[in-house]
């Protein structure tokens, strides 16, 4: 029913069918994060997304950002419902051309479930791109930082995609270390 809502063009209705499934295979797996299935019960990152809010709606922060009486919001759902009818469309058509004139790095932390690593895997084995035959035959490489593991990733061209190790969706917080060697092999072409 999802995909049918999105061949249809019922993007809003393709949305109420997804999060229903999500709902459903985060019951059936105990009530995990959806951002890390490492934990129940509450965002790991809650606290610091406490401290963030507290932070940015000081008034001398403000006043210095320009933000007026704005007050900040982590994850406001006024967006979400603006976009509503977005979020189900499909950007992958934008791919190819991309691919043509930029680098892209995609990566997963293995515990996320929203953005999961097998999703992604399945989707970068589909773009259009003159040189997609080279990125499905490249070997996946191990990836270590300061000698230890960190993940893995495969690359051709212009595309690599990487897989990050005791990571969910919030890969930075869960691997700071790591997150800033991936960026930086990246900018200078190291993967």
């Amino acid at each position: 029913m999802y995909a049918g809502a999105i061949d249809a063009g019922l993007y809003e209705v393709a949305q109420d069918f997804g999060n229903a499934l999500l709902g459903l295979l985060v019951a059936e797996a105990g009530d995990v994060d959806v951002y890390d299935i490492r934990y129940s019960g509450g965002d790991p990152t809650d606290p610091l997304q406490d401290a963030l809010t507290t932070y940015l709606n000081q008034p001398d922060v403000k006043k210095k950002m320009n933000a007026g009486n704005q007050e900040w919001q982590a994850c406001s759902s006024t967006p979400y419902f603006e976009l509503l009818d977005d979020i189900a469309r499909s950007s992958e058509f934008l791919f190819p051309t991309l691919l043509q004139r930029y680098r892209v790095l995609l990566y997963n932390g293995n515990y996320d479930l929203i953005c999961n690593m097998f999703g992604t895997t399945t989707w970068a084995s589909k773009i259009n791109w003159p040189y997609q035959s080279e990125f499905n035959s490249a070997k996946n490489n191990s990836w270590t930082v300061a000698s230890k593991p960190a993940g893995y990733y495969k690359t051709a061209k212009t595309l690599t995609h990487l897989i990050v190790y005791n990571a969910g969706h919030m890969v930075p917080f869960d691997q700071p270390r790591n997150s800033h060697d991936m960026l930086y092999r990246f900018i200078r072409n190291g993967f």
